[in-house]
């Protein structure tokens, strides 16, 4: 019996499903990568990238004032270091087992630490700064705040609306395909969007940068802000921008590849599966050529 053609409008639906589909999947797989990124251990690790490069004018690597604090530390034992109103103690085994990179990120974790959890505003609240540290404070760290966790937490209510109006989408794209076509239209699809995977993948194998903007910037308004104190920050979140653009994009990088390649590799599987099936059906013996 001869199957039944389906209407001319399924096509036409399929491929507007599909389109619809493209367009909320570019918007959820950027979601999803920054979900990842802003939980707690990856979010402290960025802001403290950035802070460690925005108080670092020549460099994380570089030993310039480095150098001083291992020789108070080696005289007097330990020394305690503050940034933002969070205090660090740096030890005489940390001066001599950790490299200048790593002190940096020692004292700009602990600071990351509290800033992930309260933001700017929690964090000069609860130094009593006045209203206008405060907002100066917020202005400087407007490029972190993402990646606080209020942060994550708006992602993950982005995401999930997202992922809602991708399975209806992807829903119609299956009802309004044929066959092998349900597998075909959305793993197209998931290609598509996919392809910026393995830039992402290269991005992140390459080493944070270890430059930053001049002294006197940001860093020194987010943390004079966080402190009550005045700061200075000439070159405001641009420079900020600056450092999460030059130092970070690798750490950021790691996780939008994870997202991107796994919307290629379920793509791709996805033709795979199909084009498998097609093939065996295709060499399949007819049901009226067995013998009886």
């Amino acid at each position: 019996m001869a199957a039944k053609n389906r209407p001319y409008w399924h096509v036409d639906a399929k491929w507007l499903s599909a389109i619809a589909l493209a367009v909320s999947l570019a918007a959820t797989l950027p979601a999803a990568a920054l979900y990842r990124a802003t939980d707690k251990a990856s979010g402290q690790q960025i802001i403290s990238y950035v802070v460690a490069g925005l108080m670092s004018p020549d460099g994380l690597d570089s030993g310039k004032g480095v150098t001083e604090i291992r020789e108070r530390v080696r005289r007097t034992g330990s020394e305690a270091v503050s940034f933002g109103g969070v205090s660090v103690t740096i030890t005489r085994h940390d001066v001599d087992t950790l490299s200048p990179r790593q002190l940096r990120l020692k004292v700009s974790g602990a600071f990351a630490a509290r800033f992930y959890d309260l933001g700017p505003r929690g964090m000069a609240t609860k130094l009593k700064a006045d209203e206008a540290a405060t907002k100066k404070a917020e202005s400087d760290a407007a490029v972190l705040r993402p990646f606080t966790r209020d942060g994550h937490r708006w992602f993950a209510t982005a995401l999930l609306v997202l992922c809602g109006v991708d399975l209806i989408l992807l829903g119609l794209v299956v009802v309004f395909s044929h066959r092998f076509g349900r597998l075909v239209s959305p793993g197209v699809v998931l290609i598509l969007v996919g392809l910026p995977g393995p830039l992402f993948w290269a991005l992140s194998h390459q080493p944070p940068a270890s430059t930053a903007p001049p002294a006197g910037g940001p860093a020194a308004g987010l943390a004079g802000g966080a402190a009550g104190g005045a700061g200075s920050a000439a070159d405001g979140p641009a420079g900020m921008v600056a450092v999460l653009t030059d130092a970070v994009a690798p750490l950021l990088a790691k996780h939008f590849a994870t997202v991107y390649l796994i919307a290629l590799g379920t793509g791709t599987a996805l033709l795979v599966v199909a084009l498998a099936g097609i093939v065996a059906r295709r060499f399949r013996t007819p049901r009226d050529t067995l013998p009886a």
